[in-house]
Formats: structure tokens, sequence, C-alpha cells
């Protein structure tokens, strides 16, 4: 049983470090001292364990981290940060510097289909004479 704890241990150390270095898995084996085939192992054996290696549980913490930094920027008037933050977060209230057409999640506006040959000399003729 004491050899289950310590593996335990060991695994469970991998994981904070993953979390420390934001899911870095070479960064995270060498801050525990193990080699880099040794978390895959794990995870052919202990299904928990690799639920957990994964997740996108070290992404979102990295971007949270992101965030806080931006976060703090932001506060210190950092015009840079600033402008990437309205054009990122501030698409709905018009700072983009273009105009995009697009319908809910990006979809088209009006579906896209394909015109009869009878509609495609019909709208060649509205172009010639319009233009």
């Amino acid at each position: 049983m004491a050899i289950k704890t310590k593996l335990d241990n060991k695994k469970g150390v991998f994981m904070n470090a993953m979390v420390q270095t934001f899911g870095n898995v070479t960064q995270s084996c060498k801050i525990v001292g193990i080699d880099r085939s040794l978390p895959y192992k794990w995870c052919e054996t202990d299904k928990e364990f690799a639920d957990k290696f994964h997740s996108n549980i070290f992404e979102e913490t990295f971007l949270d981290m992101v965030d806080s930094k931006l976060a703090k920027l932001a506060i210190d008037e950092n015009p840079t940060v600033l402008i990437f933050l309205a054009k990122t977060k501030g698409k709905k209230r018009g700072y983009v510097e273009r105009s995009e057409f697009s319908g809910v999640d990006g979809k088209d506006l009006i579906p896209a289909r394909i015109l009869s040959k009878d509609e495609m000399k019909e709208f060649i003729e509205i172009l010639k004479n319009e233009y």
C-alpha cells in the first residue's frame, strides 16, 4: 500500500506542476524529476489521472492569468492593451476596424446557394445595366 500512496503522491505533485507551468509537460516532468513518458503511461492505467491530464484546465488557468494581467494593464491605461481589449471584447459596441457581415456565431446572413443558368444570365444583365 505504501508504493501506491507514493505513486499517487507523485501524480499529485506532477499535476500541481502542470498547473504552475500552464500544462507544459516537459517543464512539469523536470520539476517533479520524472521521465517525460511517465505521465502518458499513467494515463493508460489511471482513467481519473488521464481525464485531468487531458482536460483543458491548464489552458483555462493560463487564460485566467492572461486575463488578470490584461486587466491590470488596462487599469494602468496601457494604450495598446486598451485598443486590443476594445477590438476583441468590445466588438458588439462597434470597436472594429472592418465591417463584418455575418449572422450569429459567424454564420451567413443569407444561406448561400448556387444560381441556375437562367438566374446567372439575369444577374449578369442586371450588372451590365447598373455599371
